[in-house]
């Protein structure tokens, strides 16, 4: 039984960064810097790609709201013609 005053002989013997190699396994914790610069690319690839294809398609909604609003435009004009000819024969 031990008290809270007597070291724990495990906890003297830890090695922090071998328990840590063990836990990671083998994986590279640290990459090389090709391979950060490889995924940057790729990610830097992949946001511009995005990036075009939003264009593209605010490119395309912004056509598609100029032709609405030039319908909206014609059938507001139709509207104002429309019920206003001149009725002569209230005149006579």
């Amino acid at each position: 039984m031990s008290d809270k005053l007597t070291p724990d002989l495990d906890y003297e013997n830890m090695d922090p960064m071998g328990d840590l190699a063990k836990a990671f396994n083998g994986i590279d914790v640290f990459p090389s810097l090709e391979q950060e610069n490889r995924k940057l690319k790729e990610i830097n690839k992949n946001i511009q790609t995005k990036l075009n294809q939003t264009e593209r398609e605010l490119a395309k909604l912004k056509e598609n709201v100029n032709l609405s609003c030039q319908e909206m435009m014609r059938i507001l004009g139709d509207g104002q013609e429309y019920g206003h000819t001149e009725d002569y024969t209230e005149k006579r």
